[in-house]
Parts: C-alpha cells; structure tokens; sequence
C-alpha cells in the first residue's frame, strides 16, 4: 500500500519575545494531533473536503514556555 502524502496547512505564525500567535487554517479536521515544546510545533490531521493528510513541524526562533 502506498504511504500517504502529507499536504501543508496555511499557518499563519507571529513571535514576539514573550507570545507565539499561531493560526492554522484547516477545515472539517478530525482528532489533530499537536505537540509542542520549547523548542518546536509538531502538527498532524486529516481534513479538508477530501479528508486528506496535513501536517507540519518548525523550530521557533527561539525556547518559548508551552502552555
């Protein structure tokens, strides 16, 4: 069986010394998968009109304090 390709959501990111804003534009998305850290944002679902795979990680530009 072929491996799924992973799609790109728009993720609109501002980060200021003290505040990470993060806006991630997907529709219809079923049980997301997020992980954050000091140092990184993993995100991983299905959605869209066709269900398909999304997903993305990125490294902040500096350590944050996840809440």
């Amino acid at each position: 069986m072929a491996e799924e390709s992973v799609l790109h959501p728009l993720v609109l990111w501002a980060q200021r010394k003290d505040t990470v804003l993060l806006t991630i534009r997907l529709e219809d998305t079923i049980d997301p998968e997020i992980k954050l850290d000091k140092e990184r944002m993993y995100f991983r679902s299905k959605g869209g009109h066709d269900q398909k795979l999304y997903g993305f990680e990125f490294k902040f530009f500096g350590d944050i304090i996840p809440e």
